[in-house]
């Protein structure tokens, strides 16, 4: 705002508006006050979007979790089902495991022969690599501890330094 700005404003007494004309240092902090509020309602508005991303992905996280969770319940209700059932191993359900339980109910489908053999009868084309239980054994606990995800860590910033 300047002199001219406050001669020409309207819905203000002819008394105010000859003292802030007359006073520039008033026009400054006027300016300074319009300043700080347009600062203001920008930083309400990026606060608020920011809040609201992070709500959402609190909110997202814990569906996702839930589901999960959710998924590995159905999935192992089902596998107890099919080792309580030892003398016949239906493959709809060991899909169903699979489907719900991901790669460790695979990895315990398949490391289980009556199963295997099962999966193996009605999936010919399946591409599976003979690697010995042992190898997959380590092969999971690499992917799934902390310890060894820890000092696999270390030794990459040892051997970086």
């Amino acid at each position: 705002m300047t002199g001219n700005d406050a001669e020409t404003v309207t819905g203000v007494s002819d008394t105010l508006r000859n003292i802030i004309v007359e006073n520039t240092e008033l026009i400054d902090i006027i300016n300074y006050f319009i300043e700080r509020e347009a600062s203001n309602q920008l930083t309400s508005i990026i606060s608020l979007v920011i809040t609201t991303l992070t709500i959402s992905y609190i909110i997202g996280g814990l569906v996702i979790n839930r589901k999960i969770e959710k998924n590995r319940l159905k999935a192992k209700s089902l596998f107890r089902e099919l080792l309580k059932n030892t003398f016949k191993v239906d493959y709809q359900i060991l899909k169903q495991c699979s489907f719900y339980g991901g790669e460790e109910y695979e990895n315990l489908i398949l490391n289980n022969s009556s199963m295997l053999e099962v999966v193996m009868d009605n999936e010919p084309d399946l591409n599976n690599p003979r690697i010995s239980r042992m190898k997959r054994l380590i092969a999971w606990y690499k992917r799934k501890s902390i310890l060894y995800s820890i000092l696999k860590e270390l030794k990459q910033i040892r051997d970086s330094n």
